[in-house]
């Protein structure tokens, strides 16, 4: 099944990783980590009447920008094996191929519904109903593809095709995620980004 035997589960250190973000937030907005700790303190603390002043277009705009940098500068990281613990590899391959698992899983049901015929449990049901079908995912937060690795090996595993979509709001990850899936072997499998 892909992790092999290994039913724990991560644990992710939460204040290590607000701490990190943060301290990007705080690089991203040119302050020191104090400085920005303040400024999220007062920026969290304004009453209802300093909230209404920006429209909701603005706010929103303002955190997409103000993401789109963090995550931009925090680029070389999400590319880095840092980013991706040994101990989590387990956990990412056996997620990504579940998800796969179960797109096959409901493409075949589909196949059964739609014609009425039942599948002949003796045969190879990957074999029988799957010639020339591509699979699609669209990774949403893609960052730099760092599950692309583990949706193939799925993929091949499985005996499919993808085609992934990886959207994200950082240039920057999709610029690295594009180059990092040149790297990636497979042509029956293809990557758009947006």
């Amino acid at each position: 099944n892909g992790n092999d035997g290994d039913n724990s589960v991560v644990s992710l250190d939460e204040q290590k990783f607000i701490a990190r973000q943060r301290e990007y937030s705080a690089k991203e907005r040119g302050m020191t980590i104090e400085q920005y700790e303040q400024w999220e303190k007062d920026f969290n603390s304004q009453d209802q009447e300093n909230a209404e002043v920006k429209s909701l277009h603005e706010t929103t705009k303002e955190h997409l920008d103000h993401q789109m940098g963090v995550f931009d500068e925090a680029a070389s990281f999400f590319n880095s094996d840092e980013a991706v613990p040994a101990e989590v590899v387990p956990v990412l391959r056996h997620l990504t191929q579940r998800i796969v698992q179960q797109m096959v899983e409901n493409r075949l049901e589909g196949k059964q519904q739609s014609s009425g015929d039942e599948i002949d449990d003796t045969s190879d049901p990957v074999t029988t109903t799957r010639e020339a079908i591509e699979y699609k995912i669209l990774d949403v937060g893609c960052g730099t593809g760092a599950l692309f690795p583990y949706y193939l090996q799925a993929a091949n595993d499985a005996g499919v095709h993808l085609s992934i979509t990886g959207l994200d709001l950082s240039p920057k990850m999709i610029s690295l995620a594009k180059a990092n899936t040149e790297t990636l072997a497979g042509g029956e499998h293809r990557f758009h980004f947006v």
